[in-house]
């Protein structure tokens, strides 16, 4: 083989050598030292393994991230659900530049904070102690009526 030629072969086996070299420290993020303290076949080996693992585990994580994204637009429909629900049905609110969960929130704790209404009377004995049974005439419409024998059970 002529030198020209020769030269010309070294010269394209370098730059296959710094472009693979170049790609095994990419691969194995470092600068070089993995070749260096494994060898060249077993970088390679290696690299490859690697390249395949994480090939894997994209597409785990890319099947998470579609889970994930699925579950945040059903989370955010609910939202949506509420905040509507509260814009339409709850007199007076929104009252405050807030969240739809946040005004739910405060608006829930609002009504736990306060007394219990009063029980209706009963239309049948007039007690206070109601069921929340429809009337008839084989069920007690009260407590007080089932304690009291006037309606059998």
């Amino acid at each position: 083989m002529s030198k020209p030629k020769t030269r010309k072969l070294r010269a394209e086996l370098a730059e296959w050598k710094d472009a693979a070299m170049t790609l095994l420290a990419v691969v194995h993020c470092d600068g070089g030292h993995y070749v260096q303290d494994h060898g060249l076949h077993q970088a390679v080996k290696d690299a490859e393994t690697r390249i395949f693992r994480d090939r894997d585990n994209d597409g785990k994580r890319m099947a998470e991230l579609a889970e994930a994204q699925a579950e945040a637009k059903r989370l955010d429909e609910q939202i949506t659900q509420l905040a509507n629900f509260i814009i339409d049905e709850v007199p007076g609110e929104p009252s405050r530049d807030e969240g739809a969960v946040d005004c739910a929130i405060r608006w829930m704790r609002s009504r736990l904070a306060e007394p219990e209404p009063e029980k209706e009377p009963c239309p049948k004995c007039g007690g206070t102690g109601c069921l929340d049974t429809p009337f008839s005439d084989s069920d007690p419409c009260c407590e007080e009526c089932a304690g009291s024998g006037e309606v059998e059970a």
